[in-house]
């Protein structure tokens, strides 16, 4: 039995004006104006926004009114410079965060050009002009912060409203958020990917997962989300993944659990197991850097999930308290992102990512016998291609093509699954709606659709 998702979008062209900027892009912009000292606007002056990862330069003059904009810039550290006719350089850094605008004034002293003066750096500030709530995940939060299970939506807690992730069937997470006027499951939240949705047709909830190693930073919007987060009903999270830089860089990791540090899964000991079996192992690791240098960058990681759990299964009628005890419960995830930037020019960029998702688990839906667990297995591709250009002054445009792929089967259990069930193979039997064994009616869901 397989369930396909089939989902082709294309993602519309979207003009970035001054102050403004897609509230559910994967990029920032970095806005302001350029005056001399007594406050005058200054025209046609030169300003330039240079990546200090990857080299990326983008000139813009300032126009009559004296106010630049340059937009879809990737999260990061960039160094601002204007240069005018009869004033010193001026060198400002800025840090540019996804979903949001950095406002960067300049204010220029009189001088000779050949003279250079650096200001404080400038970051994302409180958006008067906006009424959405939001808050963002940085990538030192998502590198230094524990979490358990390295689920990189398990920091979305930090941010106010938001709830603990909730896994589902079909491997989906939900994302529920305080106060959400539809979908408190979170079924209704959106989560877009470097501006690609990776939400599961009909039923909703993120069916993509990602290692915490391919993440940059994302954005979480709770209230009053911009028209630009398109069909988002509850909430939207919008993430943007890691690129390559001008250094090569690379991590690997590996984490270890085993029943000797995790508590008894019970609420009594079963003297006939009273040291159930658990372990949990989590490792992978990075690499990136430049396929050449201030032109083409490259980023993979992998990671791997190895736990072999238990569950307790217990029975209160007596006629079957027999048949209560402790099962194994095993869960395998590999995850795998590759990206790939190239600056075409000062005016243009392009980024292609491929990201993988394979899951198998062996868990039951409710407290039912293990015979009657399902065997699932689960395939989840994204590939996403995104051009972004500079037109003009004040015009920018950032197109995404994104295909995403969801497959899902459910099977009956093996006996290698649970060697001492009872009625491992047999059809379905139910006695007084108090045991059921056999063939569960869960492995019979069967299901397509195409968007």
């Amino acid at each position: 039995m397989k369930k396909v998702f089939l989902l082709l979008r294309v993602l519309s062209l979207a003009l970035a004006m001054p102050g403004f900027v897609w509230a559910q892009a994967p990029t920032g912009s970095i806005s302001g104006f350029v005056a001399d000292v007594t406050g005058a606007r200054i025209r046609a002056a030169r300003v330039v926004v240079i990546s200090e990862e990857t080299g990326l330069k983008r000139p813009v003059p300032t126009s009559g009114a004296g106010e630049f904009v340059v937009a879809a810039l990737l999260p990061g550290l960039y160094e601002v410079t204007a240069d005018a006719e009869g004033f010193k350089q001026l060198v400002r850094e800025a840090i540019v965060e996804a979903g949001s605008t950095t406002d960067v004034s300049l204010v220029m002293q009189v001088g000779p050009s050949t003279e250079s003066v650096t200001v404080e750096s400038a970051s994302p500030q409180i958006q008067y002009e906006s009424h959405e709530v939001n808050g963002r995940i940085t990538r030192l939060q998502i590198q230094d912060l524990p979490v358990n299970g390295r689920n990189y939506l398990e920091f979305i807690k930090l941010e106010p409203g938001a709830q603990p992730p909730v896994k589902t069937t079909a491997n989906r997470i939900l994302m529920p958020l305080l106060g959400s006027p539809v979908g408190n499951n979170g079924s209704a939240t959106r989560i877009t990917v470097d501006g690609g949705s990776v939400m599961e047709v009909g039923n909703g909830g993120s069916a993509l997962g990602f290692s915490q190693e391919a993440v940059q930073e994302f954005q979480v919007s709770t209230v009053n989300m911009d028209l630009s987060a398109v069909a988002a009903a509850s909430g939207a999270v919008n993430v943007a993944t890691r690129s390559g830089t001008n250094d090569l860089h690379g991590s690997g990791f590996f984490f270890f659990r085993d029943h000797h540090l995790a508590a008894y899964p019970a609420l009594h000991r079963n003297p006939f197991n009273p040291d159930p079996f658990f372990q949990r192992r989590q490792f992978g690791g990075s690499i990136g850097g430049p396929l050449h240098r201030d032109r083409a960058f490259f980023f993979g990681s992998f990671e791997r999930l190895d736990q072999r759990g238990v569950i307790s299964t217990e029975f209160l009628s007596p006629d079957f308290a027999a048949l209560s005890g402790i099962y194994p419960s095993p869960t395998y995830v590999n995850q795998i992102n590759a990206r790939s930037d190239i600056l075409l020019n000062q005016s243009h960029s392009l980024f292609v990512r491929y990201s993988h998702e394979g899951n198998f688990s062996y868990a039951p839906f409710g407290n039912l016998y293990p015979s009657t667990w399902p065997r699932q297995t689960d395939w989840t591709d994204q590939s996403i291609l995104g051009l972004t250009s500079q037109l003009g002054p004040h015009v920018g445009n950032d197109l995404r093509l994104s295909y995403f792929f969801v497959s899902f089967a459910q099977h009956a259990p093996e006996l290698r699954d649970c060697p001492t069930c009872l009625g491992i193979g047999a059809p379905l039997i139910t006695v007084e709606d108090q045991l059921s064994i056999g063939l569960s009616s869960f492995n019979a869901i069967l299901g397509d659709a195409t968007t």
